[in-house]
């Protein structure tokens, strides 16, 4: 009987899962990180987009949901979008039905973690290859992105973007693209330029109109409001924490600019905006009926005659 020759799959060790998917990490990571990123910037919180990661990863998809959660789009237009979006996944998965393992619960996950990533990877190994690989190879792909999406959510939840030298930092950037890429270089980071500009378009669109639906200088809680302040914000990522517009306490045009948010138990935040950036704020709580009344002073009582207070004439003997 001949020997198998050195070197062919039979004879070759099995690759681990965290080793063959080390190329798409390094795009899994930087993508999700700008996913989480744009996500928790378009006013969401940031655990959602980790749950959306984990629950959804679709990657093109979740960038498309981007500006819609932004707008308030319904879950349903989100689902039957990325549906869409998705569906070039059939025609993946069909070439993979003699690959799929047996087991249900495997079988399952393989269609849901299934991207162009997972998809090149699966079609490279040989044949034989074991079930706990394949699905080492797509669980290992998602925790990737997953890993991205909370780096950027981490980032997005502290950054506060600045648009000082955004004209230098653009052209450069067009400038970078047309020697590396030519036009299709100045296309993409030209897309992403209108991309950014439309999220934060539709964001400010959203944020005014739900401003516009509730009490000026409302807010649901005042404290946990004080709490999520941070210095250089602006105005309206404020409006984007209360959902309301601030009750202005300064003159019009004048600096700096005073607001106040008040929630249900008259507690209030007075913030104060320098330059439009809040440069202070103050949590003020209501004063109450008992703050109000002045403590009594205690009198001291005579030692040969209690009761009576010293100073006070003796009672007459009986």
């Amino acid at each position: 009987m001949t020997s198998p020759p050195a070197g062919s799959p039979t004879d070759q060790t099995p690759i681990s899962a965290l080793a063959l998917t080390m190329p798409v990490a390094m795009g899994y990571i930087p993508l999700g990180t700008v996913f989480g990123f744009l996500f928790v910037q378009a006013g969401v919180d940031g655990w959602l987009a980790v749950l959306a990661s984990v629950f959804v990863f679709a990657g093109a998809a979740q960038y498309m949901m981007i500006p819609m959660v932004a707008a308030g789009t319904s879950v349903s237009t989100i689902a039957l979008a990325t549906l869409i979006v998705n569906l070039r996944h059939v025609f993946y998965g069909l070439s993979l039905l003699k690959k799929l393992p047996q087991g249900r619960l495997q079988r399952w996950y393989l269609v849901f973690g299934l991207t162009d990533e997972t998809y090149s990877v699966l079609t490279t190994l040989p044949a034989g290859t074991s079930t706990r690989q394949m699905v080492g190879v797509a669980l290992v792909n998602q925790g990737w992105w997953v890993l991205g999406s909370l780096l950027g959510a981490v980032i997005g939840a502290q950054a506060q973007i600045s648009l000082m030298g955004l004209d230098f930092a653009l052209a450069a950037l067009f400038a970078v693209a047309w020697t590396s890429q030519g036009w299709a270089g100045i296309a993409m980071v030209g897309g992403g330029v209108v991309m950014w500009a439309l999220l934060h378009f539709t964001r400010m669109l959203t944020v005014l109109k739900r401003a516009a639906d509730r009490p000026k200088g409302w807010v649901d809680s005042a404290v946990m409001l004080n709490a999520k302040l941070r210095p250089g914000v602006n105005l309206l990522h404020i409006m984007a924490l209360t959902r309301s517009l601030g009750e202005r306490l300064s003159d019009e045009g004048t600096e700096p600019e005073v607001f106040r948010w008040t929630d249900g138990g008259e507690v209030s935040v007075t913030c104060v905006l320098a330059n439009g950036k809040l440069s202070s704020w103050e949590l003020t709580r209501p004063t109450s009926a008992h703050d109000q009344i002045p403590p009594t002073v205690p009198q001291a009582v005579s030692a040969d005659e209690p009761g009576r207070v010293p100073g006070e004439p003796r009672s007459p003997a009986p």
